[in-house]
C-alpha cells in the first residue's frame, strides 16, 4: 500500500507504464482508488476516440482532497506496469 508522504520534500511515487500499449512516463500509484482518472486530453493523445466513451453522469469525491468532480464518460483501457 502506498500512502502520500507527510514529510516536506517527499513526492508521491510515480511509475512508468503503458496504457493501451503506449508509454506513459508518470503514472501515480494509488492502489486504494476505486476508479482511475485520466484527463480527456491524455485520452485523445493515446489515440482514444469519442465513440469509445460511454456517457455517464457521476460525481467522484476524494480527488486531491477537493470538492467532488464530475466524470463525463468512462472507457476501458489496458494498464501495464512492469513486464
Amino acid at each position: 500500500m502506498f500512502q502520500k508522504p507527510k514529510e516536506p520534500g517527499l513526492k508521491a511515487l510515480y511509475m512508468r507504464g503503458h496504457i493501451n500499449g503506449k508509454l506513459i512516463s508518470r503514472i501515480l500509484v494509488d492502489d486504494g482508488a476505486i476508479v482511475n482518472l485520466i484527463p480527456y486530453s491524455l485520452f485523445k493523445k493515446l489515440g482514444g476516440k469519442d465513440k469509445q466513451l460511454i456517457k455517464m453522469n457521476m460525481m467522484v469525491s476524494g480527488v486531491g482532497g477537493g470538492d467532488p468532480i464530475s466524470a463525463r464518460a468512462v472507457a476501458s483501457m489496458e494498464l501495464t506496469i512492469g513486464s
